[in-house]
């Protein structure tokens, strides 16, 4: 795959398997890789082959300065790797060159060969240290005449001497710039920088940036935005390529970029706690059983089911919701940090921390299930809504789930500050005032709530008109009801999509419908349409019903053969 990217991306890893978590979340579309020494001698000519796997050019940075017969070899083993770009040092001479030149000549598909001129690291006094007189600008154009007239493709040289270069050897010369910074970076260790835009401007081909996007915590966005006029453009351009690779992903049933996808969970937390044991006899102080507990289970729940079944789907999620300052709070805030989410958890002194403990028997039979709860005060709510606005920019889509035990209080303002930052919104309804998600992108109630608020229905036709009604209502863009074994049916303005169940053996439906929206969440914040979201979401709900207990999918199981 030959990308039309002007980023070379700056592999800067010490072994492999950094550089091969990197790549793993690039997309060759929006750019090409750089090998340099360190990698390379790490990891060897088997690393080249894995990152062509993924479908990027790669440019070989070895910087070959030797004797002319040793450099031809040389670059001729890197041709037959199947490099995009390799390059060899304009210090080395004429004979050299030439003969770099003509080893690659021989190649089936001969890479573009490019001379390194001078560091972007090296300065008037490190050139006289070693016997190289005038500035750096006069001893780069030296070296790219040089190689220009060696017949090489291009040279490396700073941003300062792109444009002067690119007057003095044509449209046609490569000119590869290193030492890109966006306008907040650090310079580090490179004495002459510029932004990418600038570098563009004055005629650089290609941008070599390492730290800028690997060392983002999201190098896609990263990668998109560093050459658009502004942040915005990089947004939609890297939003439109994400689309276009979801949607060819999940129509081949493989697994679409989750890693990309960032989510907000906002709602009500809870601990489940699980009590486990066998029946043996009947209590002699009432006809109930005696349960003999073998051991104990804490999982997160509620919201926080929501957001670690988003987590173990790949995304970064975070959750923002209020729990007592108390041992379950702490105990829920753990859990949370163990799968991957990160807990913006408010410690509300005046409450507890909700918590459902289930008395299970036998073949994991729920004999009993005790709540224990309080709502959240006014002042915590308060500061909860500051930092949702807060966090609105650095997340894809937003999900508000609703248990009814108070954090969402303010889930009108929520939907508003939502749709004005250009954020989707699902919303997992409670109880029978749906006008307080008016606004929201997708509302996902089930069968029985969806009824409460629409009443009963006969047959699929008046079953479509009572949603669509509710969803124009609501000014809602869609309506998904999840109908058990159904399967789940989706409203959108005009059509109407309906997924047949998927599920193999139903062990335990609690937490199915968390299931559910994390996993539309994920796949739309992934790029995907929202059919497609759709079809993600009920094979997720197929797989988690067969669990005991709130439980989660993996990419593994969602997308397994």
């Amino acid at each position: 795959m030959m990308s039309n990217s002007k980023i070379i991306v700056a592999l800067d890893y010490p072994d492999p398997k950094g550089a091969l978590a990197l790549v793993a979340r690039l997309d060759p579309k929006l750019c090409k890789v750089k090998v340099g020494k360190e990698l390379f001698t790490a990891a060897g000519p088997q690393l080249i082959e894995n990152i062509k796997k993924s479908g990027f050019s790669i440019f070989l940075d070895l910087k070959y300065h030797d004797i002319p017969n040793t450099v031809a070899a040389a670059c001729a083993a890197a041709a037959a790797l199947g490099v995009w770009m390799l390059n060899v040092h304009a210090l080395g001479g004429r004979s050299m060159l030439s003969a770099a030149r003509e080893a690659i000549t021989k190649a089936g598909k001969p890479p573009k060969l490019i001379a390194v001129t001078l560091l972007t690291s090296m300065g008037r006094a490190d050139m006289a240290d070693v016997g190289i007189g005038g500035n750096p600008q006069e001893a780069v154009s030296r070296l790219a005449h040089l190689a220009q007239e060696c017949g090489l493709d291009g040279v490396v040289c700073s941003p300062q001497e792109a444009a002067a270069l690119r007057r003095q050897c044509g449209k046609a010369f490569t000119l590869v710039t290193p030492g890109i910074r966006p306008a907040e970076a650090a310079q580090d260790d490179q004495q002459r920088v510029a932004t990418p835009r600038q570098a563009i401007a004055d005629g650089a081909d290609y941008l070599v940036i390492g730290r800028p996007i690997t060392r983002a915590p999201d190098p896609w966005p990263r990668c998109a935005g560093l050459t658009t006029k502004s942040r915005s453009d990089g947004a939609r351009r890297y939003n439109r390529i994400m689309k276009a690779k979801a949607k060819r992903e999940v129509a081949k049933g493989a697994a679409p970029s989750f890693r990309n996808a960032r989510v907000l969970v906002v709602g009500d937390a809870m601990l489940d706690r699980y009590w486990i044991g066998e029946v043996n006899r009947i209590s002699p102080e009432a006809p109930v059983p005696i349960v003999r507990i073998d051991h104990e289970e804490e999982r997160a729940g509620g919201a926080a089911n929501v957001a670690r079944n988003a987590a173990a789907l790949g995304a970064h999620v975070t959750l923002l919701s209020v729990v007592g300052a108390d041992e379950a709070g702490a105990r829920l805030e753990a859990l949370l940090k163990r799968e991957r989410v990160h807990p913006r958890l408010y410690h509300d002194r005046g409450i507890k921390t909700t918590v459902k403990l289930r008395v299970i028997a036998g073949r994991k039979q729920q004999l009993l299930r005790v709540d224990f709860e309080t709502a959240p005060t006014r002042d915590v709510l308060a500061t909860k809504l500051r930092d949702f606005e807060q966090l609105l920019g650095g997340v894809d889509v937003v999900i508000l789930s609703d248990y009814g035990k108070g954090g969402l209080t303010h889930i009108v303002k929520m939907i508003g500050l939502a749709r004005r930052a250009g954020k989707k919104v699902l919303v997992d309804p409670k109880g029978d005032d749906y006008s307080r998600y008016r606004g929201a992108t997708l509302i996902t109630p089930n069968r029985s709530e969806f009824r409460q608020v629409a009443g009963a229905w006969k047959g699929e036709r008046e079953l479509t008109e009572r949603a669509q009604q509710l969803r124009r209502k609501l000014d809602a863009k869609a309506l998904l009801i999840t109908r058990g074994d159904e399967g789940m049916t989706l409203f959108q303005d005009g059509s109407r999509l309906h997924v047949a169940t998927q599920a193999r053996e139903v062990s335990d439906v609690s937490g199915a419908g968390d299931t559910v929206i994390a996993t539309l969440g994920v796949a739309l914040a992934g790029g995907a349409g929202m059919k497609d979201a759709v079809r993600l979401a009920n094979r997720a709900a197929g797989i988690v019903v067969g669990k005991f207990g709130t439980a989660v999918v993996t990419p593994k199981e969602l997308f397994g053969k």
